[in-house]
């Protein structure tokens, strides 16, 4: 991610203290990256272990690097199994985050959350006894760079669902469009483009006739 982003950048305040128990952290979803900042968050930052289900896996497999398994559309058997892997996990440790991207598909910004119309908070709750649910926002800005810049800012992590999930990322969302009026805390420093790196301001006196 060093080669993609100019900075990956914490908006807010400090990140929040996860109880030893399952998390479903959930995001939006307007850039590839998305998963993999998300687990770096989760897994670099945290020093929490991650899970993802990914319905294009086979495509992608380097995501197994971030936990993810395979959630095929087409396929639901392998959807039961990697259910029951992740209930297997959380058992395990319960410390697991889950990753869920609950629009469920990767598109523009400007469109603002797909959100969806059936009960999957509802089926996702009755995966473990007593889910912390937390809010996430991502949002890619500062194009007019060499390299973009990833900046992250989530909510308050909270027991149970409330019905408020989709509003909870909207206002989240909605802050991401000013980032300059939150305090910043550089996550992953990425390699520098042009502007940040070059500086010809040595040749003004050889350049200055002309």
């Amino acid at each position: 991610m060093r080669r993609e982003f100019r900075q990956i950048v914490w908006l807010g305040d400090d990140i929040p203290e996860l109880p030893r128990q399952p998390v479903i952290l959930y995001a939006n979803h307007h850039a590839f990256f998305d998963g993999m900042v998300l687990g770096y968050l989760i897994e670099r930052i945290l020093q929490r272990p991650a899970v993802l289900w990914f319905q294009e896996l086979e495509r992608f497999p380097f995501f197994r690097i971030l936990g993810a398994l395979p959630f095929p559309a087409a396929a639901a058997q392998t959807r039961a199994t990697t259910v029951r892997t992740t209930q297997r996990r959380w058992r395990t440790d319960p410390r697991t985050v889950m990753i869920y991207f609950p629009e469920g598909k990767l598109h523009a910004w400007e469109e603002g959350l797909a959100w969806p119309a059936d009960d999957r908070f509802a089926r996702l709750e009755r995966l473990a006894d007593d889910i912390i649910w937390w809010p996430v926002a991502l949002r890619v800005a500062g194009w007019e760079d060499h390299r973009p810049t990833m900046y992250i800012k989530a909510g308050q992590p909270q027991r149970g669902t409330t019905g408020m999930e989709r509003a909870h990322l909207e206002a989240l969302m909605n802050a991401l469009e000013r980032p300059d009026r939150h305090a910043q805390r550089v996550l992953l420093e990425g390699r520098r483009g042009p502007h940040d790196r070059w500086d010809f301001s040595l040749l003004n006196p050889l350049l200055s006739r002309f």
